[in-house]
């Protein structure tokens, strides 16, 4: 099976990455690590880790798209996972795996801006911790623009029938029922979000 896991910054996709790479043993593959690497090894190409991240989904897809195919060729366990995937593509591509891939997108559309920059600075010092190293101003404009991509992507998966978990409410409880939607395909209400699933 091949898992696609997408969402807003600080939504917890490594969190629920990490989970399924320890308890399920499936290799892990972080969309930063590429996104990165081709800024560093081929800056020819434009990419920047400062360019909007929905901007970056697009440029980025194409080498995604390639990755997925192979990964689907070599038939292990794999997730992809960052925030440089749009529900569109994502949709377009589960679809069409003959129920060889799964997907969610995980956002906090449900939490204030002020809770949910309390919370980066309660839990930072983690080994994803980039953003609690900048200061307030800049960790505020992040999450304000996290708030909203959340919204966005909540009401992108409820249109094309994706599975979206809020983490905002409860983060653990979230991941935990998102980990449960990709390794079982079920979505336990009322957490899941709002759109259907493609299991």
């Amino acid at each position: 099976m091949l898992y696609l896991v997408g969402g807003a910054s600080r939504a917890g996709k490594s969190t629920l990455a990490g989970r399924l790479c320890t308890q399920h043993a499936v290799a892990w593959f972080p969309l930063d690590v590429l996104r990165m690497s081709l800024f560093r090894a081929a800056p020819s190409l434009g990419f920047h880790p400062d360019t909007d991240d929905l901007d970056e989904a697009r440029r980025l897809w194409p080498f995604v798209r390639e990755m997925i195919d192979r990964l689907l060729d070599d038939g292990r366990d794999y997730l992809i996972e960052g925030t440089c995937l749009l529900p569109a593509d994502v949709a377009a591509v589960v679809g069409d795996s003959g129920g060889r891939m799964r997907s969610c997108f995980l956002g906090y559309a449900e939490i204030a801006v002020e809770q949910k920059v309390d919370l980066i600075a309660v839990h930072a010092g983690g080994p994803q911790d980039w953003l609690s190293k900048h200061p307030a101003a800049y960790i505020r404009q992040q999450v304000e623009r996290s708030c909203a991509m959340s919204v966005w992507l909540r009401d992108e998966c409820r249109r094309l029938g994706l599975a979206y978990f809020d983490t905002g409410p409860d983060h653990l409880a979230a991941i935990e029922a998102a980990g449960a939607y990709l390794v079982e395909g079920r979505i336990p209400s009322p957490l899941a979000g709002e759109g259907g699933g493609e299991a």
